[in-house]
């Protein structure tokens, strides 16, 4: 194994492909693969305390720009690569170090762009985001100005860019070791786009990393967060209220229409029976007729039976 790997130089070959992950490897302290065909994203050196000298320039290496988590470190090179968020990357003031020759999103630390010699573009410099941060705390005891400066410390950005929306205790649980209480914040982008800040979505990604990767981060500000949520979560409570108001208000508009209808039709039918009343028939006895004016006009047959018909009609027929 490289349980004992202290210095690993392979600088100046033609290799390609992926490293292997080295994290955990307490004992290195010389890392160099300049110079080569390698790409991938690397995991990062975490957990190398006693890390000085690392060196991945001249490859093809992308994504994030690999954290050294080493106070020791004195020579750090990235450049000519393809790395393309340097976000979370910290220096030690006193490091020697290159980051130019790749395609950084900010933010960037602008000590590290400074230091390093790096450049960055915003990917949106208009679009605002909304951010959640539920932290251990109460909010009769919250101070808000002193928690907004602290992210704005821990995002390396100007004062315009929080606004706090609101904030309130959660409920706190017979299961609950500590109170917490959420922050409702509105992310606003940066003013201009050379103070290697970044774009509002990038930022928040930016607190999500720091509480995934490296809590310390806000320990060491005397900030205990416990989950990160963007944009602003719709309460439940709200959800069901609003579908509870649109199935109440679906079936009062079904009722009102039925009944509607119920008196439509009442009023429609009935005067349709008044102006259309029933006939009324009655039985007529023809033995108590008198028919001695009819019998006039009753021809024997005998007299016509040689006649020759010549028409008809509704009258009769004519011979």
């Amino acid at each position: 194994g490289f349980s004992y790997l202290k210095y690993l130089n392979l600088s100046g070959n033609s290799f390609s492909g992926n490293i292997p992950d080295i994290r955990g490897q307490k004992r290195l302290s010389s890392f160099d693969v300049s110079n080569n065909k390698l790409s991938g994203e690397l995991s990062g050196f975490s957990g190398i305390s006693g890390l000085q000298y690392v060196s991945l320039a001249n490859n093809q290496f992308t994504g994030l720009a690999p954290v050294v988590d080493s106070d020791s470190l004195q020579y750090l090179n990235y450049q000519n690569n393809r790395f393309d968020d340097a976000s979370v990357l910290n220096i030690p003031d006193s490091a020697v170090c290159s980051l130019s020759g790749n395609m950084f999103v900010c933010p960037i630390n602008s000590q590290v762009a400074v230091q390093c010699s790096a450049s960055c573009t915003v990917d949106d410099v208009s679009g605002t985001t909304t951010m959640r941060m539920t932290i251990q705390g109460k909010k009769d005891s919250f101070q808000k100005d002193l928690f907004v400066g602290t992210l704005l410390f821990i995002g390396n950005m100007s004062s315009s860019r929080i606004e706090v929306l609101g904030y309130n205790d959660n409920e706190f649980k017979p299961s609950d070791v500590i109170q917490t209480m959420y922050v409702d914040m509105k992310i606003n982008p940066p003013a201009t786009v050379n103070q290697y800040e970044g774009s509002a979505s990038k930022t928040v990604r930016v607190y999500q990393y720091y509480l995934e990767k490296s809590p310390s981060k806000y320990a060491e500000n005397n900030l205990t967060v416990i989950k990160i949520e963007s944009p602003i979560p719709t309460p439940y409570s709200n959800i069901a209220l609003i579908a509870g108001v649109a199935v109440g208000g679906s079936l009062l508009l079904f009722a009102l229409v039925a009944i509607a209808v119920v008196v439509i039709c009442l009023i429609y039918v009935k005067p349709r029976k008044r102006r259309h009343p029933p006939q009324q028939f009655e039985m007529v006895d023809l033995t108590q007729l008198n028919l001695n004016a009819a019998k006039k006009f009753i021809l024997n047959y005998d007299d016509i039976k040689d006649q020759i018909v010549i028409g008809q009609g509704a009258y009769g027929i004519v011979y």
